[in-house]
């Protein structure tokens, strides 16, 4: 299969990789980039070079997904039920793992869902997608069933030895419709589906960061804020091995009710996800609080937009994410952490709360004016004119053609 694969390079121009560098078209993380003619070369409905290799890759990716991720989940070793931290991390620093021993051989797909939309985009031909779905459920009852095997019976639950629910067992909470249910899935895996056609545009064929990672804790987000509703499977293959060793089939087929939109407390008056100023902070020290955590955000924005870091190739995306969550973590307590006037505003317009609201417009646009004039002022290389820096072009290619000459 050809694919054009663009790659930065100092003239701005791009080369094509060998065949053997596009061995299954993806890239030593699994990353797969878009075929020229928006179909697989070998044709739509023809069997892809190297299918078999990659139907045992995601036989053994698959099982090894179901075999680690359940394994976070089985609470009957300790003495406590792992925290809901735990099956979301283990499940998305797997998928991390995973990609990392199989996805410069199958692309490591680990879910039907990611090999759908593989086939839509054309990286992936209709039988081939056939059999990477097939080698998915494989390998799913296979991880699940070696997981069963190794662990004592009676300790193979989620450390309640009295539960009715399968270890790992994507369920519906009780008080979620099954329509509900249905629009979350739909939701998050969207996200998931989104961000591997976003890894696989030939526009970002340039970056080196590690899609392994960014896939990782893509899940793990998802993980976090959807586990509780439906167990966010996003992947009918992960759910598909716990129902088949625990015969357990219930909406395996798979907008929240209002008696459960809260924070965890029923009697609470602040809305969900409102960011709200603690009660022993004073407005103004809530106000400077916004304006130094944006500012420190928009630094981190104007170095990572600094030419002098244009040799970096880390992940941009990741450190953002990361640096949020550091920020959030510290002055979340204080006063939610906003930095963004549209992230408050959102949840205050549906619980028509407006108490305080001016903080978080005032603070972050103030705090985004600080960071971004501080770094530019302070640290900012000096810009030179049009005129000289044509005349420097001019000057250097004189030099070039008499050194020449």
């Amino acid at each position: 299969m050809q694919f054009q694969r663009q790659r930065m390079r100092c003239d701005g121009g791009s080369f094509r990789l060998s065949e053997s560098e596009l061995y299954s078209s993806t890239t030593a993380e699994g990353v797969e980039f878009f075929p020229e003619n928006g179909h697989p070369e070998c044709g739509i409905w023809q069997m892809q070079k190297n299918t078999i290799t990659m139907f045992v890759a995601e036989i053994i990716g698959t099982a090894v997904l179901l075999f680690i991720g359940c394994m976070g989940s089985i609470g009957g070793l300790g003495s406590a039920p792992p925290p809901p931290l735990q099956p979301a991390l283990t499940f998305g620093l797997t998928v991390n793992l995973i990609i990392m021993m199989i996805g410069h051989i199958s692309g490591a797909h680990l879910n039907p869902a990611i090999t759908i939309g593989a086939v839509i985009m054309g990286l992936k031909s209709i039988p081939t997608g056939v059999i990477y779905i097939l080698g998915q459920f494989i390998g799913a009852i296979g991880g699940y069933g070696i997981l069963k095997m190794i662990t004592p019976a009676e300790l193979f639950n989620d450390g309640n030895p009295n539960s009715t629910v399968g270890v790992c067992m994507t369920v519906v909470h009780p008080g979620i419709s099954n329509v509900q249910a249905l629009l979350v899935e739909m939701f998050c895996t969207s996200c998931l589906l989104c961000a591997f056609c976003a890894a696989c545009d030939p526009r970002c064929a340039h970056l080196s960061d590690s899609g392994a990672l960014k896939f990782g804790l893509s899940v793990t987000t998802l993980s976090f804020a959807a586990g509780p509703y439906t167990g966010c499977s996003m992947n009918p293959a992960r759910t598909f091995g716990p129902a088949f060793w625990n015969n357990a089939w219930k909406d395996h087929w798979m907008i929240t009710p209002a008696e459960l939109f809260n924070d965890g407390n029923p009697n609470s008056t602040v809305g969900v996800c409102m960011t709200v100023v603690h009660p022993g902070i004073s407005n103004w020290q809530a106000l400077l609080i916004e304006v130094f955590c944006t500012s420190c955000l928009l630094c981190a924005f104007c170095a990572a937009c600094d030419p002098r870091c244009a040799h970096l190739s880390d992940s941009g995306a990741l450190k953002f994410g990361l640096s949020i969550a550091t920020l959030s973590f510290a002055a979340g307590p204080y006063t939610g952490c906003s930095m963004n006037p549209v992230r408050t505003f959102g949840p205050a317009f549906w619980n028509n709360a407006w108490k305080d609201h001016w903080i978080y417009w005032v603070g972050p646009i103030s705090g985004a004016l600080l960071g971004t004039y501080a770094y530019h002022l302070l640290f900012a290389e000096k810009r030179q004119s049009k005129k000289e820096s044509n005349d420097k072009k001019l000057n250097n290619s004189v030099s070039s053609l008499e050194a020449k000459v």
